[in-house]
């Protein structure tokens, strides 16, 4: 049911920290096809210029103890991050508890889900389709600078692309989503070098960037989301669900036997913590009776973003157990095929494509089977060696004794633009003049954080 996404190959890898934005062209939306009708051509023009307000969250510890302790029961001993590392390679897939809406109760829909991509009207049931995400590895992955814990990160979402297919009752809206991600500290460098106005702030620099800059920008991470909204189910359908008659699930054949493969049963305290940890009211997640005689499915259903997080999940054990230099998950695609249950077991299966595995990472088929082993789930891995860090420079300021007292982080923040020079006033009785070092922080969030 997924949207086809760009082919990774073709997506524009260069930085922007010194890109003059007057002088690129704004993105261009593919146009509807001719055969649309005039009120999708009309909603698909209002999607694409919504403006989502920029999210800000803290990556912080105890997010991510509550998000080991929600999955370990369920996952082996040793595939368990180890906090205190604060490696961006264990925490792959953890933005996914960050970043989301807040909104009051009554402005969300009567499913529990919010209205920001919805396209209303008609289409009033949602469903998860597939989506990516990518690592931009340079950034991600840079000693004391990437994805870590006890840093503040922004996301940035559009609406990239709305299709229609099927007609009448079985008409179905695509929604492809991009969010984007980058650390706070990044922005506020990249806001200083490219002369973007303080006053309107880091976060409103990178709206502006995400509409008018092609590749990655100060973006740590980009995924992308597929959703599916169709319309409310016939009074004929209805009446066959109250009767029990639900439509089986149709699997896929998986790919072949597995190299690395482990089960696991999902329960209702599983879909019920993990709402909760990503601020997911979605009602087919959480209520057993809506999902039976509403939307047809014969239990609560495992949402699209955990078992996407379950994939990360294996390979990164998998890619642990690897000898040679450490790789991590560089890309994932994945679509989902079939939905699956509450309290049914299901297996999270990995295979390698032989023949295409380079010096820098392999490629893998990552799937999900359903309790009577077809696929449910099925990915595509690319993955990389983690990048050697460049030795930092020595810095160029004279050794004063601030500089000293920084040590080799001077250089680092001197290449982030978050150094300056400050005289000082010789007629002062102080001692001799030198360069003071001032730091641009980011400012930390309350305990009011929603997701902590």
């Amino acid at each position: 049911m997924a949207l086809r996404t760009r082919c990774l190959s073709r997506i524009a890898r260069t930085p922007i920290h010194r890109t003059q934005w007057h002088r690129l062209p704004l993105r261009c939306y593919s146009s509807a096809a001719q055969t649309d009708p005039d009120w999708f051509q009309q909603l698909r023009e209002e999607m694409l210029n919504r403006e989502s307000p920029p999210l800000r969250d803290n990556i912080n510890e105890g997010s991510e103890i509550k998000l080991v302790n929600t999955l370990s029961s369920f996952l082996p001993e040793d595939w368990k991050p180890l906090l205190k590392s604060k490696k961006p390679a264990d925490s792959l897939g953890h933005h996914l508890i960050y970043f989301n809406p807040v909104l009051p109760a009554d402005k969300l829909l009567p499913d529990g889900t919010d209205p920001l991509q919805s396209p209303g009207g008609a289409f009033v049931r949602r469903m998860w389709a597939g989506g990516s995400v990518r690592v931009n590895k340079t950034e991600y992955f840079r000693k004391n600078e990437g994805w870590m814990v006890g840093t503040t990160g922004v996301c940035v979402e559009r609406i990239k692309e709305v299709r229609l297919r099927g007609q009448g009752d079985a008409e179905k809206i695509f929604v492809t989503i991009e969010r984007r991600f980058a650390k706070m500290s990044h922005l506020i460098d990249a806001m200083r070098v490219a002369g973007f106005d303080r006053a309107a702030g880091p976060q409103k620099y990178f709206q502006k960037q995400v509409r008018e800059v092609e590749g990655w920008g100060s973006a740590l991470l980009i995924e992308e989301r597929n959703l599916v909204f169709m319309k409310q189910r016939s009074i004929a359908e209805l009446e066959a669900i109250k009767a029990g008659e639900l439509a089986p699930i149709k699997y896929l054949d998986p790919p072949g036997q597995p190299d690395f493969s482990h089960p696991l049963t999902p329960t209702p305290s599983l879909l019920f913590r993990f709402s909760s940890l990503t601020f997911n009211a979605h009602a087919i997640h959480l209520d057993r009776e809506y999902c039976r005689t509403v939307e047809g499915h014969r239990n609560l259903l495992v949402h699209g973003p955990l078992t996407l997080m379950l994939m990360l999940k294996l390979i990164a054990a998998h890619l642990r157990s690897l000898p040679g230099p450490p790789t991590f998950t560089q890309s994932i695609e994945y679509r989902n095929l079939a939905p699956l249950c509450c309290d049914e077991e299901l297996r999270l299966c990995l295979k390698e494509k032989m023949g295409l595995r380079t010096e820098d990472g392999g490629i893998y088929d990552v799937w999900i089977e359903g309790p009577s082993g077809g696929m449910a789930v099925k990915a595509v891995v690319r993955t990389s060696v983690v990048p050697e860090q460049e030795p930092l420079k020595p810095p160029d300021l004279p050794q004063s004794g601030t500089d000293k007292a920084e040590g080799k982080d001077v250089d680092l923040k001197r290449r982030h633009g978050l150094i300056r020079k400050i005289p000082v006033d010789p007629s002062r009785d102080r001692e001799p003049p030198r360069a003071r070092v001032v730091e641009f922080r980011p400012v930390e969030a309350d305990d009011s954080n929603p997701v902590a």
